[in-house]
């Protein structure tokens, strides 16, 4: 059983938000996809063989789209990325591969995405589809991930708290019950996952939760998942957070 919240208050001078500034004080770098990328609008239905199909921060919504932003990491300098999006009815797929370049040292970066349904890409957010932004190539089977930021402005929005909130989209097979926890250090921040409306068979569960500016560059996410009252084994990620903005 996870632990209970652990969450510090937050003082008036500490509202200033994480994943803020960083926009406008770092050049925005646009990578192509290092392919020709066909991307999927079937008459059918494709189930996913991933279980964390979304990692979204939410932002206001951009006028130019389809637009893909995220803050990429130093330390995937020169490492391969790869983007997932697939819609919740499991309609739509696709898989973008990206290369980081040698020199790259941390910043926001743009993933240039072009598509073959544009008026559909278009209308699509963390609602109904999820997207995916993780280590390594659109082979590999990752389990680290950065926040992105999808037909949305480069900055995320914070709630009354000067906090961000983190949307992960997950793909629960017969699940009838999800929970989770997101840990940093020694703050652990318990999740509820509620069953989405369409429970769509691309992800029929969504867990949404508030990041304290306090914590670190990395979360832990541990999710959960019951039927008939049995646990299946716990699947595990990490989230390599934006990093903080000034105080």
């Amino acid at each position: 059983m996870f632990q209970k919240l652990f969450l510090y208050h937050l003082c008036a001078a500490a509202l200033s938000i994480l994943f803020a500034s960083f926009a406008a004080a770092e050049p925005l770098v646009q990578l192509e996809p290092i392919v020709e990328v066909n991307d999927d609008l079937r008459a059918d239905a494709l189930i996913s063989g991933n279980w964390l199909v979304g990692v979204h921060t939410r932002a206001d919504r951009a006028d130019d789209v389809p637009r893909l932003y995220s803050h990429v990491s130093s330390e995937w300098a020169g490492k391969a990325v790869c983007v997932r999006v697939i819609g919740e009815n499991g309609r739509y797929n696709a898989l973008y591969p990206y290369q980081m370049p040698n020199s790259w040292e941390g910043g926001l970066v743009e993933f240039i995405y072009p598509t073959q349904h544009p008026d559909f890409v278009s209308n699509i957010d963390d609602s109904n589809s999820g997207v995916a932004v993780h280590e390594g190539d659109c082979d590999s089977i990752s389990q680290t991930f950065v926040p992105v930021l999808w037909n949305a402005l480069d900055s995320p929005k914070a709630n009354a708290d000067g906090q961000v909130e983190l949307v992960l989209n997950i793909n629960a097979g017969r699940a009838d019950s999800v929970f989770g926890a997101a840990t940093s250090g020694d703050v652990t921040i318990e999740m509820t996952c509620d069953p989405t409306t369409a429970r769509g068979v691309g992800f029929n569960y969504q867990c949404v939760f508030a990041v304290p500016r306090e914590l670190s560059a990395t979360l832990d996410v541990s999710i959960e998942r019951l039927r008939f009252g049995r646990a299946a084994p716990p699947r595990t990620a990490t989230i390599k957070l934006f990093p903080p903005a000034d105080p």
